[in-house]
């Protein structure tokens, strides 16, 4: 199980078997404030064993490898400022992924 970051600063991996949870990776806050919520939001799992967030009050993709543990970011360019970019999306056929405003 994973968990994407709200106003946390990692994704928390859940492993209910062994009774454990533990925080991969760390993010620099950037222009990340408190006052602004939910820095990615909408999580999606592909067909690739990954998790994607899209982007809510960071400028930036989040992609978890589900297999490996491991995250990524895809910089986006916002325009000199975050806003809650996108809320859902879906995942077509192709393989794209079409993000809600």
């Amino acid at each position: 199980i994973f968990a994407l970051p709200v106003e946390a600063d990692s994704v928390l991996e859940i492993d209910p078997a062994a009774r454990r949870a533990r925080e991969l990776e760390h993010f620099p806050t950037g222009q990340f404030t408190p006052i602004l919520l939910s820095r990615w939001s909408g999580g999606l799992a592909l067909g690739d064993d990954s998790l994607v967030a899209l982007p809510g009050f960071d400028c930036s993709i989040l992609k978890v490898d589900m297999s490996l543990a491991k995250i990524g970011r895809h910089q986006l360019d916002c325009g000199g400022g975050a806003v809650h970019n996108w809320h859902s999306a879906v995942v077509a056929k192709n393989g794209a992924i079409y993000a809600v405003p």
